[in-house]
């Protein structure tokens, strides 16, 4: 069982590199991070909020998902006015609008860029003015290429001024088993910066030394449910043989066989007085003597039973 676990092991582990191998670490993306929904934005509100962010990040040669990454663009969404024009053939709700714009990184809590932008809309009630508001967006606007292609200058720089503490602190992390967090540390280095190459080899040495401590973890859980699931040789039956009538049952004995032994025996009176690979006695409180053969309780086709 061991020895399959470590192959499973094994087989995991170059998968994993392979994958890696195939996809670049640290490729530079930004997820996008929306809001809940409230009363004045719903679901579909969000949902084209979010949409047309995409499209800005991407626009700017960025690529942008919903999917995990250290750096996060995120919106702020302020209804500030909402009027109600009476005349014509029906009313028409105005809303006047902020959105603000962040990219940040998770991990620093850094800001790298802002910007905000008035949004008007209107409609015949105020979700489809929103949705106006929302539409009147321009994907192109230079001002927010421009916003995208700041953050993505400072969050260069940055990590250009900060390689050098950024490897120590993950080689420390490294020298605690602590592979986690050196893996963290290195993957997050985007491409661009004048580390990138140093930082994929170090994310894939950290994440082999990761596998290789998870594997082991794996290993000892499987042989810890073994060890526990197993049956009893006939070495450790008769090592336990009426324990429990030289001595009181110690419910937090280190032997586990001998408490479970001791246990069955002061609950039900029975004591195995001797065993061997064949047949096995047992007496009931010194009084009754059972002697029988375990094999005439097996089952199975090849079996009488």
């Amino acid at each position: 069982m061991k020895k399959l676990l470590f192959i499973a092991c094994l087989t995991i582990m170059v998968i994993a590199s392979y994958a890696q191998k195939q996809t670049a670490l640290g490729s530079f993306n930004i997820s996008v991070v929306m809001p809940e929904a409230s009363d004045e934005l719903d679901a579909s509100h969000l949902a084209k909020l979010e949409t047309k962010i995409i499209r800005i990040v991407e626009a700017s040669g960025v690529a942008a998902s919903g999917e995990y990454s250290s750096f996060v663009i995120y919106p702020k969404f302020d209804v500030y006015q909402t009027d109600l024009v009476e005349g014509g053939l029906q009313n028409i709700t105005v809303t006047r609008c902020h959105l603000s714009l962040f990219i940040k990184q998770v991990e620093n809590n850094l800001v790298f860029s802002s910007i905000t932008k008035n949004l008007n809309g209107s409609g015949n009630n105020k979700f489809n003015a929103l949705n106006n508001a929302i539409s009147t967006l321009e994907v192109n606007d230079p001002s927010l290429q421009k916003f995208v292609e700041t953050a993505k200058s400072k969050i260069i720089a940055y990590y250009n001024a900060h390689c050098t503490s950024i490897f120590a602190s993950a080689e420390n992390m490294a020298k605690k088993k602590n592979f986690e967090r050196a893996l963290i540390l290195t993957s997050i280095i985007p491409e661009g910066t004048s580390c990138y190459n140093t930082a994929q080899i170090k994310t894939i040495a950290y994440y082999r030394s990761y596998q290789k401590v998870k594997c082991l973890e794996e290993i000892k859980a499987a042989e810890r449910v073994r060890e526990e699931c197993r049956g009893w040789s006939t070495t450790e039956v008769n090592d336990l043989k009426c324990k429990s009538h030289t001595r009181s049952l110690d419910q937090s004995t280190s032997n586990y066989m001998t408490a479970k032994v001791a246990a069955l025996e002061q609950s039900h009176g029975w004591c195995i007085t001797s065993a061997s690979t064949s047949y096995i006695t047992m007496t009931h409180l010194n009084d009754l003597e059972l002697y029988f053969q375990p094999s005439a309780f097996a089952t199975g086709g090849k079996t009488p039973n």
